[in-house]
């Protein structure tokens, strides 16, 4: 076994993407600053143009504390592009072997996270890794997700049922499909083909020399499809590991701006069909990554 270049100085750069919760924020950034045990981290929080004033707070408040940065969008740039900002600062000036895209809703308790990321490397030679994702809400592990879209076709299946989810939503009768995708999520496939959970994202670089975030076409949903089909599609070797794990409070930003109701149906049938219209583009050639 190789050993991992972690006690030789590896730069791990944490880029949390905010939106009008400032508590979650917070907790997640005092979670990677007291809990992870490695000298050679950043934290780059991205305010996604907060209405509420919760990023410039953030500014406020960690502006004397060392490797942490807050910057701002001037709109709201959705999860792909949010992040991406966040991705290209850390790649342009803090030079980081690793960078680590965590929601702002979750929290590490980990205090050797970034030392197992540097031996699942040298052991796997991952480009994209993900770790186990606990919910705070069930203490179910979210990791790794099946790989539900691995055809043109089945993409178009999941579009044509989300397009009548959002046209059923009009009249309150969404819930009789939204129930029948649950059912179908993962049907057929391989069960040696994943991908991973959104929520944590870790880039090495293999992906970093190349890339320079995600896929930016999308506004919201359905990064972790796209991003599967980028890496199969480049050879790029995705992996999930248990040696690394996160704890998820799940959905919180779209929880506080759009609440519990059919606006926040709406809203994810509305996006996940642009982003579903993406990924078909993408494998038509229609698009590039």
């Amino acid at each position: 076994m190789k050993k991992g270049r972690y006690m030789n100085g590896s730069r791990f750069a944490f880029i949390i993407l905010h939106y009008l919760n400032y508590e979650d924020t917070a907790n997640c950034i005092e979670s990677i600053l007291h809990n992870v045990k490695a000298e050679e981290k950043e934290i780059v929080v991205v305010d996604n143009a907060s209405p509420n004033g919760s990023g410039k707070k953030l500014k406020a408040r960690y502006e004397g504390t060392q490797h942490v940065t807050v910057i701002f969008n001037s709109r709201n740039d959705g999860f792909a592009r949010g992040n991406n900002v966040g991705f290209r600062y850390a790649k342009e000036n803090l030079n980081p072997d690793y960078i680590i895209l965590i929601n702002n809703d979750t929290v590490i308790k980990q205090a050797d996270f970034c030392e197992k990321i540097d031996l699942v490397h040298s052991e796997s030679g991952f480009a994209v890794l993900g770790p186990q994702i606990i919910s705070m809400v069930d203490g179910i592990n979210q990791n790794p997700v099946p790989y539900a879209l691995p055809t043109k076709w089945k993409v178009i299946r999941r579009l044509g049922m989300f397009c009548a989810m959002y046209l059923l939503s009009f009249v309150g009768c969404d819930g009789i499909l939204s129930r029948e995708k649950r059912r179908s999520d993962g049907e057929n496939s391989l069960p040696s083909e994943y991908q991973l959970h959104g929520s944590c994202l870790i880039f090495s670089p293999e992906y970093i020399s190349r890339f320079n975030g995600l896929y930016d076409g999308t506004f919201m949903y359905c990064e972790e499809d796209v991003l599967k089909y980028a890496c199969v599609k480049n050879h790029l070797k995705m992996v999930y590991s248990g040696q690394v794990s996160i704890f998820h409070k799940e959905a919180s930003a779209t929880g506080k701006a759009f609440g519990e109701g059919v606006s926040k149906r709406k809203f994810y049938y509305k996006n996940t069909m642009h982003s579903l219209t993406e990924l078909l583009l993408l494998m038509c050639g229609m698009r590039s990554f």
